[in-house]
C-alpha cells in the first residue's frame, strides 16, 4: 500500500516529477489504463477517446471530464466513510475536479484530506487482493480501481448538462476520526457493509439518501478487496511515502 499524510504536497514518489503534466501521464500511464482500468456505466473507448485531450481534465471540458474520487474504508472495520452532499442531497464518497491536474492519485487525495480531514490514508492499489507487488516505477502503482461515467444535470450558476468520467480510487484511513468540510456537506458517518447491501438487495435508493447505484459501486469494489485487505495496518507495508 502507498501510504500518504495528511501535508500530502511534502509527499512526492521518487519516480514523478512535481509537474505531472499531460504528456508525461501520455507516455507513462496512457497504456496501462487502457490495457487494465474497467469503464462503468459508459463505453471505454469513448473514456480512451477522452484521454487524447488534454483540457479533458478540466471543468470547463463540456459535454464530458474527468474527475477524481475515492473510497474509503475504515482501518479495520467493515466501513464505508460516506458525506451527505448539500448539492446533490445523497450521501456519496468524497471526490471532486481534477483542475488540470493529470496526477490523479494526487487528485483523489486532495479531495480525500479536504472533504474528509482524514490526517493519513493507506492507497489500496487493485491488485491488493491478488497478493501482487508493483515497483515503484510500474505505472500499475498510479491506476485507479474504475472509471465511472454519470450524467450531471445544468446547476443554477449556468453550468450545462454534462457527464463526468470519474476516476476512483480505494483508500483506507488510519483512523477512523474525520472532521466535516461543512462548505459541501451536511453530515458525514462510517456506513456499515451491511447497510449497503441491504440497499443492493432491495434494488432501489434508501430511504435516507443512498443511492443504489452508490451502494453496487461500492459493494463491487469490497468484493474486490476482500481480506486480507481488513486487517490491522502494519507500519511495515510495502510503499510507505511519508515526510
Amino acid at each position: 500500500m502507498l501510504r500518504w499524510k495528511c501535508d500530502f504536497q511534502r509527499v512526492k514518489p521518487e519516480h514523478l516529477c512535481e509537474q505531472f503534466s499531460f504528456e508525461i501521464f501520455t507516455a507513462v500511464l496512457l497504456k496501462a489504463i487502457k490495457d487494465r482500468v474497467p469503464v462503468w456505466g459508459g463505453d471505454a473507448s469513448e473514456f480512451h477517446e477522452l484521454l487524447g485531450y488534454e483540457n479533458s481534465i478540466l471543468r470547463l471540458n463540456y459535454p464530458s471530464h474527468i474527475t477524481t474520487s475515492s473510497i474509503i474504508f475504515h482501518p479495520v472495520e467493515e466501513k464505508v466513510l460516506l458525506f451527505h452532499h448539500k448539492k446533490i442531497g445523497e450521501w456519496v464518497y468524497p471526490g471532486g475536479h481534477a483542475d488540470g491536474d493529470w496526477y490523479w492519485l494526487r487528485s483523489a487525495v486532495r479531495e480525500c484530506f479536504e472533504e474528509t480531514g482524514i490526517s493519513e490514508i493507506d492507497v489500496v492499489l487493485p491488485s491488493a487482493s491478488d497478493n501482487c507487488i508493483y515497483k515503484m516505477n510500474d505505472p500499475a502503482a498510479l491506476l485507479p480501481w474504475i472509471v465511472h461515467k454519470f450524467p450531471r444535470a445544468p446547476s443554477y450558476d449556468g453550468e450545462p448538462a454534462h457527464f463526468h468520467f470519474d476516476v476512483i480510487y480505494v483508500f483506507r484511513a488510519c483512523g477512523s476520526d474525520f472532521i466535516l468540510n461543512t462548505k459541501e456537506g451536511s453530515a458525514m458517518r462510517w456506513f456499515k457493509r451491511s447497510e449497503l447491501n441491504s440497499i443492493v438487495e432491495a434494488g432501489e435508493d434508501s430511504q435516507n439518501g443512498v443511492s443504489l447505484l452508490t451502494a453496487t459501486l461500492i459493494t463491487k469494489i469490497w468484493d474486490a478487496c476482500c481480506p486480507p485487505f481488513f486487517s490491522p495496518i502494519d507500519s511495515t507495508s510495502n510503499f510507505v511515502l511519508v515526510s
